[in-house]
């Protein structure tokens, strides 16, 4: 019998997850350089990609154990760690880096839990996850943070605590959370308009 090898795998759909883990550790590298601005910018191609790696995987019939699990793990860092690291960066740090430290672990949570459970009906009969899936957690931040940037300390720490506070409390709290809907279309448009202020700054 042959041996399982990475090789078996590749193809577009997890070479589109990969462009997302990518754009994740280039994310933590630019936090690193104290490129905050930059990184919120390589950190949001992390949302595109995972939508995309999704469709490309069905239209080519390519869908997987391998390609379920590669994903599972990319959006563990790209929908936990990179927030995470660019709300320390932002400045909530210190005794309070144990709320985006908390939001790293309601997210891997939150993926283990969708893994054993999946997408369910609501009673609208619309494919739902069970609580806010962890790529809309990531998006609000990317639609928030560059507000919160251009805020004094008093007001941009407060809101960013709110922020990952609520995003932890969500990701795991038991309710219906439509798949598609007004929601994501809006944070297709607000994540990009709330990033293109940063043209603005310095990176």
């Amino acid at each position: 019998m042959k041996s399982p090898s990475v090789l078996d795998h590749l193809n577009l759909a997890n070479a589109i997850t990969s462009l997302s883990i990518c754009a994740s550790i280039a994310a933590i590298f630019l936090v690193i350089e104290e490129r905050v601005h930059a990184a919120l910018v390589v950190g949001a191609i992390t949302l595109p990609c995972d939508v995309l790696d999704g469709v490309v995987a069905r239209r080519f019939k390519t869908t997987g154990s391998f390609g379920a699990q590669l994903d599972s793990l990319t959006d563990a860092i790209a929908f936990g760690v990179v927030p995470a690291v660019i709300g320390y960066a932002a400045g909530v740090r210190g005794t309070l880096a144990l709320i985006p430290a908390a939001y790293v672990l309601s997210a891997v949570w939150r993926l283990a839990l969708f893994y054993e459970a999946g997408l369910h009906k609501d009673k609208r009969g619309r494919q739902s996850f069970s609580g806010m899936p962890t790529t809309f957690a990531a998006a609000l931040l990317y639609a928030l943070a560059p507000l919160s940037l251009r805020l004094p300390e008093s007001g941009r720490l407060p809101l960013l605590i709110l922020l990952y506070l609520v995003a932890a409390v969500l990701m795991n709290f038991p309710f219906s959370f439509p798949k598609t809907g007004w929601h994501t279309r809006a944070m297709w448009v607000l994540v990009p308009l709330s990033l293109a202020t940063l043209l603005f700054s310095s990176w």
